[in-house]
């Protein structure tokens, strides 16, 4: 077993036992595992050029990897601090490959709500060992030290317990998740994910979005929410770095805000809440940024037109000596 996998090893059983980790040879900030993405990925997809192109992106979850080879991308890399998020997409693409649609649903979902259909009001059989049996030979065929990491950790600990102690338990509504992720809109859709993801080319890496120095280019860019966290000469030290990583005609996602993020306004530079001056005095810097608006999540159940989350983009011009 490689040095990587026995640090998520036991960070994770680490978490699932409720401790805390101060040895410094192991990775300390280590967040919780988010089920599915909490963003409209469906919503701003369109923006960026995927077609037979690459991408760095952010997410834990793994939606953003799942959706974009949905729509062409030949190469996508996940960059988390999380170090548990290869081995979780890894569990996700073998479930895709061996679950039907409901299947999926059935062993993926777990937390009770209203709208969920009744056999997802807490889930018994999220992770269910039966289940799993079906899709770890794929599995393992996929990435040998998910097989390992999965196998190890249900060993020790309920399915459901591992499902509630590793992951975000603020899993968004059925109905969100779904038109959120175009993977999982349709049947068709899914089985089209299902033929693709096999011959798409994923890459991870375990490290922190503000610190990680990353030396090859990409076609596109998605830095999630992250900015939202920080102040606006951070976010300006942080697309500066990353559009070095951009290749000519590329996009970079600087940003993506929800509603509550944006029309409450801003306060003497809070950096948790930004109002549509703010915003625009920092794009202004950026020539060819700009700002995509779409259905915001918040407003999914009432269909209402007027709720909108929003994405920052940059497109890298290709440069004329």
């Amino acid at each position: 077993m490689n040095k990587e996998l026995e640090e998520a090893l036991y960070t994770a059983k680490e978490r699932c036992k409720g401790n805390t980790i101060i040895d410094e040879e192991y990775i300390l900030d280590f967040e919780e595992i988010f089920p599915f993405t909490t963003e409209n990925i469906a919503g701003y997809i369109d923006c960026f050029d995927l077609e037979d192109k690459t991408l760095l992106t952010v997410g834990s979850s793994g939606d953003q990897v799942i959706n974009t080879v949905l729509k062409g991308a030949r190469e996508v890399t996940l960059l988390d601090i999380n170090p548990c998020a290869k081995y979780y997409y890894y569990l996700k693409e073998a479930g895709i490959l061996e679950f039907d649609l409901s299947e999926f649903n059935k062993f993926f979902r777990y937390i009770r709500c209203y709208d969920y259909p009744k056999y997802l009001n807490n889930n018994k059989k999220v992770f269910n060992t039966m289940c799993y049996r079906k899709l770890k030979d794929t599995l393992q065929n996929l990435d040998n030290d998910s097989y390992l990491f999965w196998n190890e950790l249900f060993s020790e600990y309920a399915p459901e317990e591992a499902r509630i102690l590793l992951f975000n338990l603020d899993e968004p509504a059925n109905y969100k998740i779904k038109r959120s992720n175009l993977y999982l809109q349709s049947e068709k859709l899914y089985n089209e994910t299902k033929n693709k993801l096999p011959k798409a080319e994923k890459k991870f890496i375990t490290g922190d979005v503000l610190e990680t120095e990353i030396s090859q280019t990409f076609d596109n860019i998605w830095l999630s929410d992250i900015a939202k966290q920080l102040r606006f000469k951070e976010i300006e030290k942080l697309t500066n770095k990353f559009i070095e990583n951009l290749n000519d005609e590329g996009r970079l996602l600087i940003n993506y805000l929800y509603t509550s993020d944006y029309d409450i306004g801003c306060l003497n530079g809070n950096p948790t809440l930004f109002n549509e001056g703010d915003i625009d005095m920092f794009l202004r810097k950026y020539k060819t940024a700009g700002i995509a608006s779409f259905p915001g999540i918040a407003g999914f159940r009432e269909n209402d037109k007027y709720i909108k989350d929003q994405v920052w983009v940059y497109k890298k011009t290709k440069r004329n000596w």
